[in-house]
């Protein structure tokens, strides 16, 4: 589950920016982790979760922010100036049926193979056209869901609905665009799955007389209650008032998309818990992109560190679960002894807290700096900023 946002010009400046929250049972961990692009002989094969599929000749290079244990991605960024990320929905057309490819599985492979938002579009739904998509939701609950996505890149961004192998794609290129948990896109896509309109009829979700198939009210089904959700309609229509409310024109910032992510955030539920957020800063005025992920739950007590990508990538294994038995990485672990003291109200909490969201501003302003002052002689400067960032966050809390 997931709110997942978008701003573009003119509410930007000269610069697109993402920001997505993974919501999920808060015993997950979210791990941070960072892939390299790679070329593939004729004939290699990339495992996903279920299926074994035909591997491209190049990957990109990537930012990850995966469940810990899975093959593929809540969310992240590639090289290419792309980033994207997936929240679940309940369909009338999601199933069981057969092997396929999970919608994390599609996020990871969108980011390896897509140079552009467009592609990216391209790229996932030719896979689902050619494997499917969806999952099992969970152990304790074995109902089927399938995914929909939100890419951007610097100049546009889409939003791809999905139910089983049918699927529509919507183009922005301007103002501010809010995703969760259901179905969003009517009649207005810019891009259908094959035959669309005459398989909806002929499978009895649409009518001809209706005329133009309305993808989220023909396919679109409710979330069980008992997984914890909150009505994704309202969800959504929250998230989007407040994301036009902050949004006034050419000022939306980094630290912005932060706070929308903070109000969003799911921290006081039993079954569900903002397991980690992610922000994405896609210039398109010559500046390198920044990412910024929290690896850490609650958004509120977490900082978020920054990533830009470089020629020699080194992110280390602060944010890498290394043990199949306990998942937690070492940050998890020791932002959770924090985040239990931040939680207390307590005033050594408070200032432990208020410490670390000075400090996070303050990063965001250097790296502003950095990159308004960016020449490709300085790239080195950035190969092991998340990791360096990391081990500096842990020395507080020790």
């Amino acid at each position: 589950m997931a709110d997942i946002f978008v701003a573009l010009t003119p509410f930007t400046k000269d610069c697109v920016i993402f920001g997505k929250n993974a919501n999920q049972p808060p015993t997950d961990v979210q791990q941070v982790i960072y892939c390299a692009g790679a070329d593939y002989t004729t004939g290699s094969k990339v495992k996903t979760t279920m299926l074994e599929i035909d591997q491209v000749s190049r990957t990109h290079a990537c930012v990850l922010s995966q469940t810990a244990g899975s093959w593929g991605a809540e969310m992240g960024a590639n090289d290419q100036g792309v980033c994207a990320g997936y929240t679940s929905v309940f369909t009338k057309l999601s199933s069981l049926e057969g092997n396929m490819l999970t919608p994390s599985d599609l996020t990871r492979l969108i980011l390896e193979r897509s140079g552009s938002a467009k592609s990216a579009v391209l790229t996932v739904t030719s896979l689902i056209d050619q494997n499917g998509q969806g999952g099992r939701f969970g152990v304790d609950n074995p109902r089927p869901y399938c995914g929909v996505f939100l890419i951007a890149d610097r100049d546009e961004a889409w939003v791809v609905d999905c139910a089983g192998k049918s699927w529509v794609a919507k183009q922005i290129t301007e103002g501010t665009c809010t995703i969760s948990n259901s179905l969003s896109i009517s009649t207005d896509y810019t891009m259908t799955s094959s035959n669309l309109q005459e398989q909806s009829v002929t499978s009895g979700h649409w009518s001809s007389e209706k005329g133009p198939v309305d993808f989220a009210v023909a396919f679109g089904d409710d979330p069980p209650t008992e997984i914890g959700c909150t009505n994704p309609t309202e969800r959504r229509s929250t998230g989007s008032d407040l994301l036009k409310n902050i949004a006034n024109q050419g000022s939306f910032s980094t630290k912005d998309m932060f706070e929308i992510l903070r109000k969003m955030a799911i921290e006081d539920s039993r079954l569900l818990q903002t397991t980690g957020s992610h922000v994405t800063i896609l210039s398109s005025a010559g500046l390198p992109d920044r990412h910024w992920f929290t690896g850490t739950p609650c958004p509120s007590l977490s900082v978020f560190k920054p990533f830009m990508f470089s020629d020699n990538v080194d992110i280390g294994d602060y944010t890498r679960s290394l043990s199949k038995d306990d998942k937690r990485h070492v940050l998890y672990k020791y932002h959770e002894k924090a985040r239990e003291l931040m939680a207390s109200g307590s005033p050594k909490g408070e200032a432990l807290s208020q410490l670390m969201r000075s400090l996070e501003g303050k990063c965001v302003v250097e790296m502003d700096e950095f990159c308004q002052q960016f020449s490709v002689e300085n790239i080195s400067d950035v190969d092991e900023l998340f990791k360096d960032i990391c081990e500096s966050e842990i020395k507080f809390y020790l």
